[in-house]
Order: C-alpha cells, then sequence, then structure tokens
C-alpha cells in the first residue's frame, strides 16, 4: 500500500525516488529503515503544506505554489524573535572553541595562464614584463591590470587559509613579509607574482567579526524549532498512513 496523506495517494515510484535522493545526502548517517522514516515524513508533508496552501484563502491571489507554500512558513514562523546581545555575548562564550581559526593572508597576484592557446613560452614572456615593470616601480594594480589574466580589484584574491590555494601557490606566498612581492613563480596553472598584503595570525575569532554570524545562525535554529513544531502539529492533525507491501 502506497502512502496516503488525507486521503490523497502518494505513488510508490514518488517514494522510491525520494528514499533515493535521501540515500545519496543521508547514506552516511542514517540505516534503510531510517531513511524510510524520513522519506514519508517529507512526502507526507510535502503533501500536506500543498493541500493547506490550496485551502487557505488568504494565499488564493498567489498563483505560484510554491511562492503560496513560502508564506505558509513564514506565517509558521513569524513569532520567532531574533537573539538580542546577551543572547549573542552568552554563545560565544560558550562556544569559543568553534571560533577557532587558521593563520590567513590576504595576497593580489598577476598570473598569466598556460592554456592550449597561450605556451608556457609566451606566458612567461609576459609575467617576466610585469615583473620587470614592478621593479622600475609601477604600481602593483596597475601592472595587474596590464598583464594579468585576472587583473579585477588589481589582482587582490582576499584573504585566504592555508589549503585553499593549490600546494605551489601556498609555498611561495605565506614566506612572504607583509608588503614584499615574490619572484615569478610557475603553478599548475601558469606563472604568477605575488604581494602579501595582510596576515591575520591563528587564533579565537573576536566577538566583535563573528556577532553578526552568531545572530544569523541563532535565528535560523529557531526557525527550524519552530517549523520543526508546526510540521508536528501539521502531522498529528492529519491522516497519514502508509504500510510496507507484504512480500
Amino acid at each position: 500500500m502506497p502512502l496516503v496523506v488525507n486521503d490523497e495517494v502518494v505513488d510508490d515510484s514518488v517514494l522510491r525516488e525520494e528514499r533515493r535522493s535521501l540515500q545519496a545526502t543521508h547514506g552516511g548517517e542514517l540505516n534503510h529503515e531510517e531513511i524510510g522514516r524520513l522519506a514519508r515524513r517529507t512526502l507526507a508533508l510535502r503533501v500536506l503544506l500543498r493541500q493547506k496552501a490550496e485551502r487557505d484563502p488568504d494565499l488564493s491571489k498567489e498563483a505560484n505554489m510554491d511562492a503560496r507554500i513560502e508564506r505558509l512558513l513564514d506565517r509558521a514562523s513569524s513569532d520567532v524573535q531574533r537573539p538580542n546581545r546577551k543572547e549573542i555575548d552568552a554563545f560565544y562564550k560558550l562556544n569559543r572553541s568553534q571560533f577557532a581559526m587558521p593563520e590567513n593572508i590576504r595576497v593580489a597576484h598577476i598570473v598569466k595562464n598556460v592554456t592550449e592557446t597561450f605556451s608556457r613560452n609566451e606566458a612567461l614572456a609576459e609575467i617576466t614584463k610585469a615583473k620587470e615593470a614592478l621593479d622600475s616601480g609601477v604600481e602593483f594594480a596597475k601592472v595587474a591590470e596590464q598583464f594579468s589574466d585576472c587583473p579585477a580589484n588589481g589582482g587582490d584574491l582576499g584573504w585566504f587559509a592555508p589549503g585553499q590555494m593549490v600546494e605551489e601557490f601556498d609555498e611561495n606566498v605565506f614566506s612572504l613579509a607583509e608588503g614584499e612581492i615574490s619572484d615569478v613563480f610557475e603553478t599548475r596553472f601558469g606563472f604568477h607574482i605575488a604581494r602579501l598584503d595582510g596576515r591575520r595570525p591563528a587564533g579565537i575569532q573576536p566577538l566583535s567579526l563573528m556577532r553578526d554570524a552568531i545572530a544569523r545562525e541563532l535565528f535560523e535554529r529557531r526557525k527550524r524549532r519552530a517549523l520543526d513544531k508546526y510540521f508536528d502539529a501539521l502531522l498529528s492533525e492529519s491522516r497519514v498512513e502508509w504500510k510496507a507491501a507484504t512480500p
């Protein structure tokens, strides 16, 4: 017998597809029986939300069903309060280890990529011209604009930690002093010149930098709890039946 939600039958093929999807995303965390229960709950809620949105007169003017359901969920979580300053401070103090960060650096670079249409020798010749321009006193951003294959923002790559770039890049930039410009070096992509623009030592991120992120996280947690309660109530007041087929 397939899944039945308020007398509406959900085809077995839909349930099988949902199980396959959940197996791909949660297969390492949940066993086969748990995947099955989650698939039935997910599909039942999907049907119930659509049924409720169809019956709600306040949503009748909205033609798109996904938009109707989104408004329904917004309404269900509308009473959720955003965390105040004390709650954010308390969360930070209790979870300081979560905010540990490795060393980060900020780098600008000039790159000439080696491609099928631009040879290694051509790339090396162009990056050598760029280095000569830097050595003669031309500003880094201007040289990046003239020579680099990634000239946006003066070649600024922003902040990153070890391991986020290819190994050859890390080896050449993390050893630079702040403000220092590297020699020409090669990676699997082509040739580079890099300048170290800033360094943040490893350690706990200060609350001032994390406050907004903590506020968003706490608010989203509260919304998820509110929606879970709403979903539980929706299931409890509905007729949801399922029976596995007899072998």
